[in-house]
């Protein structure tokens, strides 16, 4: 299970029966992202916004979007994506294509995430945080928040959960360098808390 169990601990046989097929996909990706350059993800990123500039629209992928539980754009993708720019119309552009949930990470304020039972949540970010290097916070979000999902947390938990991972990534250079083991992160979780009552 490699860099993904280092990260975020071990599971259940029948846990594990469950995240194999998704974990052995995320792991034979993970040499390519990880021989990549902060210059290279940066491109990567740049190479989607070019598409959409050049005229690619949600409409060419909507289709593919019903397939979609969870969806994690930024909120410069989001508003890239359905040219709007109100957080509530975002979301439901992209509802509307038939995705679950979708969760807008909203920078220093954290993230905001609309079902499609209506339901709407904002969960704060960690307050106090000096980020040194942004690259790859949005991959340990998601990463965070597949993690809470996996282990049954709630749909706010899991925002918690992401919110306090992508912290702890914002405070080392490059993508892979700040989280290193599950216990940085429940350590995290008791300061969020903290800053939550």
């Amino acid at each position: 299970m490699g860099l993904i169990t280092k990260i975020f601990g071990t599971y259940s046989d029948r846990e594990l029966k469950q995240i194999y097929p998704i974990v052995d996909k995320i792991e034979a990706l993970e040499p390519e992202y990880q021989a990549m350059t902060d210059a290279q993800l940066t491109a990567k990123t740049t190479e989607f916004k070019e598409r959409l500039a050049k005229g690619e629209t949600l409409d060419d992928i909507k289709e593919a979007l019903g397939y979609v539980d969870y969806f994690f754009p930024n909120y410069d993708e989001a508003c890239l994506m359905t040219e709007e720019t109100e957080l509530e119309k975002i979301a439901d552009r992209f509802l509307d294509c038939g995705i679950q949930h979708v969760v807008i990470k909203t920078g220093k304020k954290g993230c905001y995430i609309k079902s499609q039972d209506g339901s709407v949540l904002e969960v704060p970010a960690m307050k106090g945080i000096t980020a040194i290097d942004t690259i790859g916070a949005g991959d340990n979000f998601a990463s965070g928040f597949i993690t809470a999902i996996l282990e049954g947390k709630s749909l706010k938990e899991c925002a918690e959960f992401a919110n306090v991972t992508a912290s702890i990534s914002v405070q080392s250079i490059g993508a892979t360098t700040g989280v290193q083991k599950r216990e940085q992160v429940d350590e995290r979780m008791k300061e969020y808390y903290a800053q939550q009552s």
